[in-house]
């Protein structure tokens, strides 16, 4: 850039310097410091690097919708070094470093208000300061070395769209108002007051990603050094913060700048116009922030400027070191933390205790929450009488005796001038049914488990004609065939032969199981060779086998064929088992082997003949159960036998 026209000189003076000190101390009173004025004629603050006063929720400069929460505080300090901040160049080609290195500390402090607004300060104080003789605009001999004041800037911020209420999308508005309290001839103040409303729209994701964007206009007087015009400004910035994996640490990416709006004529000398560039800064900045549960919180950072406008640097490191007070409302019942006896969960804003912050989920403690308590102030009594609404019930049955008078509470009184004052319903036959549903009022019910509900005595309860206390049977009605009709029971099988009446051709006349029309249930004649007993069925006749072999020898079918006849009629056995024995001439292996086969040939043959396998078991013993133990090899010990099982 040209060369600026002098006009002045100015000397730090120890005065200024103790006035300087002070206000360090107090940060911001009314008594900090006077602005100083530029011996140059022309104030003007070459930093636009402007921290906001809540680095807990912002990104340096750069602002998000968020606010703090009603009363919750931060305040801190952001201390950054800048390199060749505001350089000179001669038409010679020659650079003056007029403010070359700058250390700043920024103290700041922000309220929030309502949940929806926020307030905050913050006063720049440059600790350090830098930079080649001031000669170039009149002021030979002296330089900006020192300490200096910057001007306060106040903060007033207001969220218009909720992130939590419109998908991660927030909008604020702020009016950072800028006081001047600061240095001139450091270039650290200006000598008016300026304003700079400003727009902000974030994006927050779930998993802590935020990025956000700003636009403001900087509004202030014109002022001019040579070809720098400085007027109101067009300000952006933008920036990101996204997680790193790590609780609380993320790392942070900004850029900001300004275009100015005037018309870049020196007001003074309207030849002279200013390059665009050099009242254009921009400046990029990353690093990574820190935030603890506790409230703690801290950045670090560095950039640089991006061109060589006045303002942007040639490089800038930045720390941040602050404390936050975040009582935040957890269970978002307008009760904070703090004073909130139940930060998970909300208070139910009913009329009732509602200043403790905890859900009274239940008033009348009767054990039923509120929501589904019809009478939410009134205790139900518990007596197991529609005791889910949580109303009391002073007369459960509805019969117009109160509960504490009634004995049937549950039971409405049948009003029959019976017994009406104690509340029950009356049985007047006392037989257990009551009236209202007995059929037989005046006549007790025999309770004898048939149609008892009715109330009604039931003397013949199968209807044979055969009262109960007669009959035998109850409930299985006498087959009247003149055969013992008297006791009640059905017979079904008069002669015992094992064949139902209803088949048997002669019902009083025992079958004889002897191969001869065994199931017409008549006596025929002809010798029967089997004989059933409790254990068997016994056979009469030895089962004879081919020697050695399991085939059956056609002799013995008949006898077989007995044995079929009783298990037809005698459904009664359930199960048999057939046994082989043999005697114990030969291997006792082969024997046993040999009488199961003979056992399953006697089993099969059975089964041929119509009697189901399951009531058949076969098995054979060979030797091992001999009939005459003292001659195990007699051939009396070879036979079948039939057990029964079941």
């Amino acid at each position: 850039m040209t060369a600026f026209m002098p006009n002045g000189t100015a000397r730090h003076t120890p005065r200024q310097l103790s006035a300087l000190l002070l206000g360090l101390l107090v940060l911001g009173a009314s008594s900090l410091a006077v602005a100083q004025p530029d011996p140059s004629g022309v104030s003007l603050q070459v930093e636009h690097f402007e921290p906001l006063p809540n680095q807990n929720d912002n990104l340096w400069n750069v602002m998000g919708a968020d606010t703090l929460r009603h009363l919750n505080w931060t305040t801190g300090s952001i201390f950054h070094y800048s390199k060749g901040l505001f350089v000179a160049e001669t038409q010679s080609g020659e650079k003056i470093r007029l403010v070359d290195s700058v250390f700043k500390a920024e103290v700041f402090a922000a309220l929030g208000l309502l949940d929806v607004a926020e307030i905050g300060l913050i006063l720049p104080v440059a600790l350090s300061q830098s930079g080649d003789d001031l000669a170039i605009l009149n002021r030979a001999g002296d330089k900006v070395d020192g300490v200096g004041l910057g001007d306060l800037r106040f903060v007033i911020k207001g969220r218009l769209l909720d992130p939590a209420d419109f998908h991660g999308v927030g909008l604020a508005f702020a009016i950072p108002v800028s006081v001047p309290t600061g240095d001139e001839v450091s270039y650290n103040s200006e000598s008016d007051v300026r304003f700079e409303p400003k727009l902000s729209l974030d994006y927050r994701h779930e998993f802590g990603l935020l990025a956000a964007a700003n636009i403001g206009f900087y509004m202030r007087d014109e002022r001019a050094m040579l070809n720098l015009v400085a007027s109101s400004e067009l300000r952006w910035s933008a920036g990101v913060a996204a997680p790193t994996g790590v609780e609380g640490l993320q790392v942070l990416g900004t850029i900001f700048g300004a275009l100015g709006m005037g018309d870049d004529k020196n007001p003074d000398n309207l030849a002279q116009s200013a390059k665009q560039s050099v009242n254009s800064p921009i400046e990029f900045l990353a690093g990574a922030r820190y935030n603890t549960p506790w409230g703690l919180h801290s950045s670090l950072g560095g950039g640089m400027g991006l061109n060589s406008a006045v303002g942007a640097p040639e490089y800038r490191l930045l720390l941040s070191l602050g404390f936050s007070r975040l009582v935040g409302d957890t269970d978002e019942d307008g009760i904070y933390d703090d004073t909130d006896q139940c930060v998970e969960a909300a208070e139910d804003p009913d009329g009732f205790d509602d200043l403790d912050g905890c859900p009274d989920l239940d008033n009348d403690a009767d054990g039923i929450a509120d929501a589904q308590d019809s009478c939410p102030n009134d205790t139900e009594d518990p007596d197991d009488f529609n005791d889910s609404d949580g109303c009391p019930d002073i007369d459960n049955d509805e019969d117009g005796i109160t509960d504490d008078l009634d004995a049937c509470t549950n039971e409405a009184e049948d009003l029959d001038h019976f017994q009406d004052e104690d509340g029950c319903p009356d049985d007047n036959d006392n037989d257990g049914v009551g009236d209202s549903l007995d059929q037989c009022a005046d006549l007790p019910e025999d309770q004898d488990g048939f149609e008892d509900e009715d109330g009604c005595p039931d003397p013949d309860n199968d209807g044979d004609n055969v009262l109960d206390e007669y009959d035998l049977c109850d409930g299985a009605i006498e087959d009247m065939d003149g055969f013992e009709d008297n006791d009640g029971c059905p017979d079904l099988d008069n002669d015992h032969d094992g064949l139902l009446d209803g088949e048997d051709q002669c019902p009083d006349q025992a079958e004889i199981i002897n191969g001869i029309d065994d199931e017409d249930g008549c006596p025929d004649q002809g010798e029967s060779r089997v004989n059933i007993t409790k254990e068997k069925i016994e056979i009469l006749e030895k089962i004879e086998f081919k020697s050695n072999k399991a085939a059956i020898e056609t002799k013995s079918l008949a006898v077989l064929n007995q044995v079929a006849s009783v298990l037809k009629t005698h459904p009664d056995i359930k199960k048999i088992r057939i046994e082989g024995h043999t005697d114990s001439v030969g291997k006792a292996a082969r024997n046993k082997t040999l009488s199961q086969q003979r056992a399953e040939a006697v089993r099969d043959y059975l089964v041929a003949k119509g009697i189901d396998e399951s009531r058949l078991d076969a098995v054979g013993f060979g030797q091992e159960k001999p009939l005459d133990p003292a001659n195990p090899k007699d051939g009396s010990n070879r036979r079948v036998e039939f057990n029964i099982v079941e």
